[in-house]
């Protein structure tokens, strides 16, 4: 990382907020949930937890969180986040995995959070069920389902 990237990372991650096409009740910035699937990254035993904070990097760049229908319309989205001085890549592919996995398991965790706080829009309550599919699809790709399901009803519960 160099200067020009922490200063970028600094001023920007925890202004930006994420998930931003949908009215939360509790809006988080994209530094909380950086910061929080490292914290998941960790405690399942992730090895490269610098990457994982960073993993969203590019939205400090490009100044807001695309939304990842639009990435999937714009591939010079993608592209613009997978240059070299716009992310922080992994060195091994199965970390990567984890920190995705994670990602999903933190996106499950918020919009939990936001049916507590009473906000039942029905297309989070729809999301977070395509999420869910997401991330036990990814766990069962690492061998970990069983323990990703536990620990899922742990946290929501």
């Amino acid at each position: 990382m160099n200067s020009k990237q922490l200063k970028m990372a600094m001023k920007r991650m925890h202004r930006i907020p994420r998930f931003n096409s949908y009215i939360m009740t509790k809006p988080k910035s994209v530094l909380e949930h950086s910061a929080r699937t490292a914290i998941l990254y960790h405690f399942l035993g992730g090895k490269e937890v610098w990457p994982t904070l960073m993993h969203d990097y590019s939205e400090a760049v490009l100044g807001f969180d695309p939304p990842s229908p639009i990435k999937e319309q714009i591939p010079e989205i993608k592209a613009f986040e997978l240059k070299p001085e716009n992310c922080f890549p992994f060195e091994d592919e199965k970390e990567k995995d984890l920190c995705k996995l994670c990602d999903g398991i933190e996106l499950l965790l918020d919009l939990k959070e936001q049916q507590q706080l009473g906000n039942n829009t029905p297309e989070l309550i729809d999301i977070y069920d395509e999420v869910l599919q997401e991330v036990m699809g990814k766990a069962q790709k690492l061998g970990r389902k069983t323990e990703i399901k536990k620990l899922i009803n742990d946290l929501i519960s």
